[in-house]
């Protein structure tokens, strides 16, 4: 049977009528998205939780637990995580997808930007499988490395990779489901509408605030105040956080089809970590990225990983260069440990 959807709440703070806004807001990026991904299709059994115990929730069907690798940890530096895909299966035929169900509960607020919000975070959670089966279908998950570094900066860059394009993906829904009238008559609202000046004020209290601390990891492990796994995971957690931040504005504004200026505006370029930290290759592989739009064919995905994933990878390694990260051979498991523990998969 295909393109099964299947919708519950395992939430005591949501009404009927939220409940029932959150299926008819699934329903419409579902359809949206089955015609779509017309190569690849859509997985055959999706799962929608709106889950009010969401670390919870998503815990149990990850199958973690307090003695294994760790609960899974919503919380993040500048907000946190509001939707989770959990794939089920080696072909990704079979995802579960956990939201938040605060986004839902009965003191939200109905106005227009907080459904545009809920409809955006429904939307991008859908496009992940899309993407996942493409990069799948196309071979390029076959590319791999045994070097644990490389494994590291390799996911890094696809992450990247797959929030600029669930982003764009999400945007096109919002427009297609959404209008708003201006003196010309009715135009598409765009994510960026409502979320594009809080993005970029908190990308630069991000770079101030949080990356300021970056460069003293390296100095505190060479000085055996911290361990090398500590040393290691508050950097990769920093710069994860650091670019996902990014390329969310990146997105957004691309999707408007207006040059909004992000990581090149004055206020972004002033501040002290950017002139030091971020390599002119980090811009080189964001403006590669910038120039692919899905959907794509299987060969144009593959061809595409071909290009900026080597681009990514040049662009993180140079700035564990410049923030000294000592080069330390680890068991090439160290480090992916450390990885699947900040990502929480």
């Amino acid at each position: 049977m295909e393109n099964i959807l299947s919708i519950s709440l395992k939430a005591s703070n949501v009404s009927p009528q939220g409940f029932h806004d959150f299926e008819k807001m699934a329903k419409v990026c579902h359809e949206y998205m089955v015609s779509f991904a017309t190569e690849v299709g859509m997985p055959k059994r999706i799962e929608l939780i709106l889950a009010e115990n969401f670390d919870e929730v998503v815990s149990d069907i990850l199958g973690k637990s307090d003695t294994a690798s760790g609960r899974f940890s919503s919380a993040r530096p500048h907000g946190c995580v509001v939707g989770k895909n959990i794939v089920k299966d080696d072909s990704w035929d079979h995802v579960v997808i956990v939201f938040n169900a605060t986004f839902w509960d009965c003191t939200a607020n109905s106005n227009s930007g907080n459904v545009l919000l809920q409809l955006g975070l429904i939307a991008h959670e859908l496009a992940h499988p899309y993407i996942d089966r493409m990069r799948f279908r196309s071979g390029a998950v076959k590319v791999a490395t045994t070097d644990a570094l490389e494994l590291n900066v390799r996911n890094l860059s696809r992450l990247i990779i797959d929030e600029y394009f669930a982003d764009l993906i999400a945007d096109a829904i919002v427009v297609i489901a959404t209008r708003k009238p201006t003196d010309a008559g009715v135009t598409p609202v765009h994510m960026w509408d409502i979320l594009g000046t809080n993005q970029i004020d908190t990308l630069r209290t991000y770079l101030t605030d949080n990356c300021a601390a970056l460069p003293n990891y390296a100095n505190e492990y060479r000085a055996n105040k911290i361990t090398f796994q500590v040393m290691w995971g508050e950097i990769l957690s920093g710069i994860e956080q650091l670019f996902t931040i990014y390329i969310h504005a990146r997105a957004f504004a691309d999707a408007t089809k207006t040059e909004i200026p992000i990581f090149d505006s004055p206020e972004i370029q002033a501040v002290p970590f950017v002139q030091k930290y971020i390599p002119k290759s980090s811009m080189q592989f964001l403006d590669q990225l910038r120039k692919y739009r899905p959907p794509m064919s299987l060969g144009e995905w593959h061809n595409m990983e071909a290009v900026l994933l080597p681009a990514g990878e040049k662009s993180f390694l140079e700035i564990w260069e410049l923030l000294c990260v000592p080069k330390i051979p680890t068991p090439p498991s160290l480090l992916h440990l450390v990885w699947s523990y900040l990502m929480r998969v």
